[in-house]
């Protein structure tokens, strides 16, 4: 029995693809397996990815263990922005370990196409799988390609599908970080309202020279109850672009609102009926959105 620091397992799973590495941090991370696996269907559901269910850590076929290249879009999408401490292991070239080099298994990483991430696999039955991330004049993408027949045809349909997402699309920047988009109603503050921002600036991928309409609507349950703390998250900002929602953005106050006087707070209670009601400022920020 040796010891393997953490970090060296980390590279064992996620650049060498390693299924003693992975079976090791699932059972250092929730006692077995079969535990660890339970907290990944978890996190899958809270992820909102509908079309994947786990039944073990490595990847190993199984009859109900699926997903879908949008779940694998969107769960990279996450590691990505969540752990950015953590995400360069993906690039990682290689690990020596008992006097044996293994080298990175993701083809990607050496296509010259800005790749830094994230998994290659195998599947039984099933076929080569890749979900690789470039980056190119700034601009992120994620790809997904599954089911391949072989490992040529798995990078080739990869290189084509990112070299088409670098030329047909742009980012658009939509709203400052900051940026005061709505006000939100507050109940017995000093102020009878607080603005609403986006705590990052927001952008969005579009076609490029896309002349499509986005609608962009805001909601909170309020009004909101003084006292309010600057930067707390009270509101959603939904964007649409027909009847596709792209983009989901969390709102947060843009100041502090103490509680008011006595009179303060009496006014509003005058005008206030008992409970929550959901507001929608939709009508408001749509003629920003498309300035």
């Amino acid at each position: 029995k040796s010891n393997v620091r953490v970090g060296d397992l980390l590279i064992g799973a996620l650049a060498i693809s390693g299924n003693d590495a992975a079976i090791a941090l699932a059972e250092g991370v929730a006692g077995t397996e079969g535990e660890f696996t339970v907290k990944m269907n978890a996190k899958a559901e809270e992820l909102g990815l509908t079309g994947t269910s786990f039944r073990n850590s490595t990847g190993f076929s199984d009859p109900g263990q699926v997903t879908t290249a949008r779940d694998m879009a969107q769960l990279s999408r996450y590691i990505i922005r969540t752990f950015p401490n953590l995400y360069p292991i993906f690039a990682v070239p290689g690990i020596e370990w008992s006097k044996i080099k293994q080298r990175n298994r993701n083809p990607l990483l050496d296509a010259g196409v800005g790749a830094d991430g994230l998994h290659a696999s195998w599947v039984k039955d099933v076929g080569y799988h890749l979900v690789g991330s470039a980056v190119q004049n700034n601009q992120r993408l994620i790809a997904v390609v599954m089911g391949a027949s072989s490992e040529k045809v798995r990078l080739e349909e990869m290189r084509r599908l990112l070299d088409w997402g670098f030329h047909s699309f742009e980012h658009r920047a939509l709203f400052a970080a900051d940026a005061e988009l709505a006000r939100a109603a507050v109940f017995g503050g000093e102020t009878g309202s607080v603005g609403l921002a986006a705590r990052e600036p927001i952008s969005l991928l579009m076609p490029r020279n896309s002349q499509d309409k986005l609608v962009a609507r805001i909601t909170y349950h309020g009004p909101l109850r003084a006292p309010v703390a600057k930067g707390t998250e009270v509101a959603q900002m939904e964007i649409t672009r027909g009847q596709l929602k792209v983009l989901d953005v969390p709102l947060v106050t843009t100041a502090d609102v103490p509680v008011g006087t006595m009179w303060q707070r009496a006014f509003d209670g005058a005008g206030v009926l008992v409970g929550d009601t959901a507001r929608d400022l939709g009508a408001k920020l749509l003629a920003k959105i498309q300035k």
